[in-house]
């Protein structure tokens, strides 16, 4: 997926959704359901949520949300603090979480997998350079 948009100073979610691979579809929430890919203890793609837009690509889960408002200029890095404390926490077999600097646009990257479960997660946030958009991108695929 290309991320080189992702964080402009407008909210890009449908040019997002248009760098979807071929194959791509509106997932539904039974589709959700039945692929079994939203179990909350190691999912980023929770089945309770009702924002964002889920897409069905193969046997991956992609949920993409855009939101306005203020966030604090260390958002990406408080995140990634707390995600990395919960990693230790819950120890994954892999866990990568890192903040990338794409076109001059801060972005958190975060991915982990675990030994007592067939599910990875990918999740990345990106924040536009006036700290007030911020888009996510939540992908949940078997290993």
């Amino acid at each position: 997926m290309n991320l080189n948009g992702v964080a402009q100073e407008q909210i890009p979610i449908k040019s997002v959704i248009s760098s979807l691979p071929k194959g791509s579809e509106k997932a539904s929430e039974s589709n959700m359901k039945n692929m079994g890919l939203t179990d909350p203890r190691y999912s980023v793609i929770r089945s309770d949520s009702k924002v964002g837009e889920l897409y069905k690509i193969g046997n991956t889960l992609v949920k993409i949300n855009a939101v306005s408002g203020k966030v604090g200029e260390t958002h990406l890095e408080d995140t990634k603090n707390s995600s990395d404390g919960t990693s230790i926490r819950s120890r994954p077999a892999f866990y990568k979480s890192e903040i990338k600097y794409i076109n001059d646009y801060k972005i958190w990257i975060m991915q982990a997998e675990y030994d007592r479960t067939d599910i990875g997660s990918i999740l990345t946030l990106a924040v536009n350079k006036t700290n007030n958009k911020v888009v996510s991108v939540a992908i949940s695929y078997y290993k």
